[in-house]
């Protein structure tokens, strides 16, 4: 309390002693002499009634402030709005026996109360033991009735005022009642929303993110943002938008933030980096947002990396596609000008040898004919690449054992390759067999040795190695091109120069060389290519400059029964005949050159230049003609349904069959079968008196 209220209620009870001491009655006397000048008092937390009768009953030295009192109870309460209470003990003198009591006193109390003009005092009274009350008058009991009138009105006033109160209270507490209602509404609603949105997050196809603009911290995000960048729950939280990016793409991510952030709508492609450091490949699209007078980005990213493995698969494909298309355009070439051009080399082929048999080594035309006839032996090799390449190549299967054909032809490719290239020859043990032509394996070595020579240049080193292998369904979905299965590895490995990036990707085009002007063709390694693919293989190349050139050629095992291989039938060292035949060619010079090529080989011929003719010849010579030499493909019908005619007349008939068209042209027209005798134009007279002696000698007909 404030010192200078404790004087104006101190003074205020010095008053009220004083008016007691002018009363006519022993109480005041002693009242006044015993306590006049007396100060002391209490400090008292009142909380009810019975409290406060107990507190005026304490004893003196329990008191330490006489200027402070609460009360709590609200009765009491309403007596004064601040209170203030001064004490004080005296000795009580009795009139029946007419002495003091010094060891009975009583207490009085008086309660002040701060209004507007100042401290009031609002209530008195004296507490004494009771037995002191029934032997003798000690307080005006009038005074007592009259001050109790004024406090049972006082609290009328004030339970009034009370109830009142309560019922303000109780429509206050009705009205907040409704208010806490519609804001508990308000907050399910919220959640609700909250709820909502949250969902939507989650089940975004992707990352979703807010940022902080300008600052770019990261406030909001989905569960899929920490999954697929390998992050744990919270661990992303307040990250900077660059932390995802990869260094040399910051620059374009913040642009396209601005971009965003300007137009209001923003995306980029590019990489986010992952916890540990690997890129992922994302499209991020970004759109500007505004709440409270902040800004912010907000966006979803969405995972492209099946996208782009899908995209480098297409790419392989068009590439696989592209390829595919270029070998058909080549094969579409080669098929349309390979019969005539065939037939053309033919027929120089044809009369150059026959002049050369009539032309002594010495002459000068001598020289001149060998000439024509290399010219045209290169021509013709060359659309056999051609065709090759385009896989359309005639071809001669059969069960081959690798091996054995590798070694059968190591002394022509140490002599095709030089004297200071070192050639290897690694075989694999029990090496399953193939089936193909022969001469494709030739044309396969021959071809990636003359390669190997031409990369080593000087000195050097060319492995050959053999070898069983097997690809799985797991290995084969991550390799294109591989199809699952047993295949025997041919591999060819060399020390020379190595090639780059960009020449493998070109090496097995078509017309494709590295090499100088008019030192290649750049037809070999494209028609090893469509060799390996004619039979159902795949080919790998491993390179690097400086580091030489591995060459892996796969082709798959033959899974049928191997018969014994038998031994092939002797043919006549002279290679020429006695026996009768008829010969059907629709293109006139070459069926004049072939008979003159017969004739000179000592047989008798029937030329037919169409399959009628050819019919009516067999019927005019019965049991006359002992081998049917025919054309694959003339105007009136083929050389297949031609050779079934003449059987009806000469059911044993042997029959040779020649075409200058490409294999599947052949095919086409049923004569490529495993055991149909077949030579392809063009031909020597040496490789037709050979055949035709190896067709007559041969026990079986087909």
């Amino acid at each position: 309390m404030d010192p200078k209220d404790y004087q104006i209620i101190r003074q205020l009870f010095d008053d009220y002693l004083q008016m007691y001491a002018s009363r006519d009655d022993r109480l005041t006397t002693h009242f006044s002499e015993d306590f006049s000048g007396f100060t002391g008092g209490g400090d008292f937390l009142v909380k009810t009634r019975e409290e406060w009768v107990a507190i005026t009953r304490q004893d003196f030295s329990q008191i330490k402030d006489p200027l402070r009192i609460e009360l709590k109870d609200f009765a009491i309460q309403l007596l004064a709005d601040t209170i203030a209470v001064a004490t004080g003990f005296f000795n009580i003198h009795l009139p029946i026996k007419d002495q003091i009591l010094s060891n009975e006193t009583a207490r009085l109390v008086l309660i002040f109360r701060l209004e507007v003009a100042g401290w009031k005092i609002c209530h008195s009274s004296i507490s004494i033991p009771y037995h002191l009350v029934r032997e003798g008058e000690i307080y005006p009991m009038q005074e007592l009735a009259s001050r109790n009138q004024f406090l049972e009105k006082l609290v009328a006033e004030r339970t009034t005022q009370l109830s009142e109160a309560n019922e303000t209270l109780q429509q206050t507490n009705e009205k907040l009642a409704r208010e806490i209602e519609k804001h508990t509404q308000t907050e399910d609603a919220l959640r609700r929303e909250q709820f909502f949105s949250k969902s939507i997050i989650e089940s975004l196809p992707g990352i979703f993110y807010l940022y902080t603009y300008p600052d770019l911290r990261l406030i909001l995000w989905n569960r899929e943002h920490e999954t697929l960048l390998g992050y744990g729950i919270g661990e992303i939280a307040g990250r900077h938008i660059l932390d995802w990016h990869v260094p040399e793409a910051k620059e374009a991510v913040l642009d396209a933030i601005e971009i965003a952030m300007t137009k209001g709508r923003g995306s980029i492609e590019t990489p986010l980096l992952m916890k540990d450091g690997r890129p992922v490949p994302f499209i991020l699209t970004g759109i500007k947002f505004q709440a409270q007078g902040q800004l912010y980005l907000m966006g979803i990213g969405i995972d492209i990396s099946e996208r782009k493995r899908a995209e480098v698969e297409a790419e392989k494909l068009q590439l696989q596609l592209t390829q595919v298309q270029k070998m058909e355009s080549v094969g579409r070439l080669a098929g349309g000008v390979a019969h005539d051009f065939n037939n053309m080399l033919g027929v120089i082929l044809g009369y150059s040898e026959l002049v050369l048999d009539q032309v002594e080594p010495g002459q000068p035309m001598y020289s001149a004919l060998q000439g024509i006839q290399q010219a045209a032996h290169r021509s013709a090799n060359l659309t056999r690449q051609l065709l090759a390449f385009a896989r359309k190549q005639t071809v001669a299967p059969k069960v081959l054992d690798i091996n054995m054909t590798v070694a059968s032809m190591l002394d022509m490719l140490r002599r095709l390759i030089g004297e200071n290239i070192d050639l290897a020859w690694r075989p694999g043990e029990n090496l399953k067999p193939v089936k193909m032509d022969p001469t494709q394996i030739d044309q396969i070595l021959a071809n990636l040795c003359v390669n190997a020579r031409d990369a080593i240049g000087d000195t050097g080193k060319v492995t050959i190695e053999t070898d069983n292998v097997a690809f799985d369904e797991a290995y084969c979905s991550t390799h294109v091109g591989l199809v699952p299965g047993e295949y025997v590895l041919l591999a060819l490995s060399d020390n020379g120069r190595g090639m780059d990036r960009e020449d493998l990707s070109l090496l097995f085009e078509p017309f494709f060389t590295t090499k100088e002007m008019g030192k290649g063709t750049g037809l070999g390694l494209a028609t090893v290519y469509g060799i390996v693919k004619q039979n159902n293989g795949f080919i790998n190349v491993y390179s690097e400059p400086g580091f030489g050139t591995t060459f892996k050629l796969y082709l798959p095992c033959y899974q049928g029964k191997v018969e014994p291989s038998s031994q092939p039938e002797p043919v006549q060292p002279a290679a020429t005949g006695h026996e009768t035949i008829l010969l059907v060619e629709d293109e006139h010079m070459i069926l004049e050159m072939t008979t003159v090529m017969l004739e000179r080989q000592g047989y008798t011929v029937l030329p037919a230049v169409s399959p009628g003719e050819a019919i009516r010849l067999a019927r005019e010579h019965a049991d006359e003609i002992h081998l049917l030499i025919t054309d694959v493909v003339m105007p009136e019908m083929n050389g297949r349904d031609l050779a079934r005619n003449v059987l009806s007349v000469y059911p044993d008939i042997k029959r040779l069959f020649m075409s200058g068209y490409t294999a599947n042209v052949i095919a086409h027209h049923g004569v490529l079968g495993e055991r149909v005798h077949f030579i392809q134009k063009p031909f020597t007279m040496q490789d037709l008196a050979t055949k035709i002696r190896s067709v007559l000698m041969h026990e079986e007909n087909w």
